[in-house]
């Protein structure tokens, strides 16, 4: 029902389809018995070319404005012309057949709602066709047309109440895709920071396990700081080169490496960094006996500059590797660095 152009298509085709072939049904019966029937087909054929005309209409949405206006001006003829077929005694429900056609009509202008005042002009029309008498306002034919004024309004009233529930819908749904990719952002830091051994270092030294003026529990302390902050400096904001960081931090844990993170502001960069993974795939294997490695990201001539360099690597032997805008470079001294450059 949302569509108020649906209801028209519901209701001008069966309807008028219907009353088209009463009045040619009527015609056939009657028309050896009335006094002009040229005159009566000539009512039939406007009648059913109207009809035809109304029902084309529906097939987009609603009924043109000016289209109701001709039909409502078109519709007084039609009545009139059948009734000038009719001679006096030529009266009965068979013959009169524009009677309860012509209020056909009129219910699907009004019950397509579009435009609105469709019922109004047919009212008025109608009331025309009767002489003008107030007391048709009463009758069954204006009823008819009330009725589709009342559907119609109902249509528009459930059109409006939907819209009203689907925008809060989307709006909700909105918010909790927000809320969730929030979620899931603070999850890859609450990940991160699960992997640390900070909480267990201070529980043992809180129970008397580990002594904290030892040089070992100090240096093991300094790590977890650094990785904690690392893990703060990447933050909860969704890009590649800040997954690549987390991985790059992962796996620096996992060697016993300690990485600096230094992502400074511009580096929120949607690049494709399938290339920078490749190359440090390739660099892993080289960096046995590492150090530190320290991974920064800052904008260098219009360009994104993700640069990991790691420090104390026993096999750095390697000159220059490049695989597109991805370079590996031995930088001596056992220092390798992975460069990736994009273009903003």
């Amino acid at each position: 029902l949302r569509d108020l152009g649906t209801g028209a298509r519901i209701f001008a085709a069966p309807v008028l389809i219907a009353f088209s072939i009463l009045g040619l049904v009527c015609m056939l019966m009657t028309s050896s018995q009335i006094a002009a029937p040229a005159l009566g087909w000539l009512a039939l054929i406007a009648y059913v070319g109207i009809s035809a005309a109304v029902i084309w209409s529906t097939r987009t949405s609603g009924i043109p404005g000016g289209l109701v206006i001709a039909v409502c001006l078109a519709a007084p003829l039609v009545y009139w012309l059948q009734a000038a077929s009719l001679s006096d005694t030529d009266t009965g429900r068979w013959t009169e057949w524009t009677y309860v056609s012509i209020p056909a009509l009129f219910l699907v202008l009004a019950a397509a709602g579009r435009p609105w005042w469709s019922w109004l002009v047919a009212l008025t029309s109608w009331l025309v066709i009767q002489g003008g008498s107030p007391f048709e306002l009463l009758q069954p034919g204006s009823a008819v047309i009330y009725a589709g004024a009342l559907y119609s309004r109902s249509v528009r009233h459930n059109a409006r109440r939907y819209d009203r529930i689907n925008t809060q819908r989307l709006e909700e749904l909105a918010t909790a895709e927000v809320a969730e990719h929030e979620v899931n952002l603070l999850s890859r830091r609450y990940a991160l920071l699960n992997e640390s051994g900070a909480i267990r270092l201070l529980t043992s030294i809180s129970t008397g396990a580990s002594d904290p003026g030892d040089e070992e529990v100090r240096r093991r302390a300094d790590r977890e700081e650094q990785y904690i902050r690392a893990v703060m400096r990447i933050g909860t904001a969704q890009d590649p080169v800040r997954e690549v960081a987390a991985e790059i931090l992962q796996w620096g844990r996992a060697e016993g490496i300690a990485v600096d993170i230094d992502l400074r502001d511009g580096s929120e960069l949607q690049a494709d960094v399938r290339g920078l993974r490749e190359m440090l795939e390739r660099a892993y294997p080289l960096t046995s006996g590492a150090t530190g490695a320290r991974l920064s990201a800052r904008i260098e001539d219009s360009s994104l500059v993700v640069r990991l360099v790691i420090s104390g690597c026993d096999n750095c032997e390697i000159v220059r590797v490049s695989n597109g805008s991805t370079t590996m470079v031995c930088l001596g001294e056992g220092d390798l660095m992975v460069e990736a450059r994009y273009d903003r």
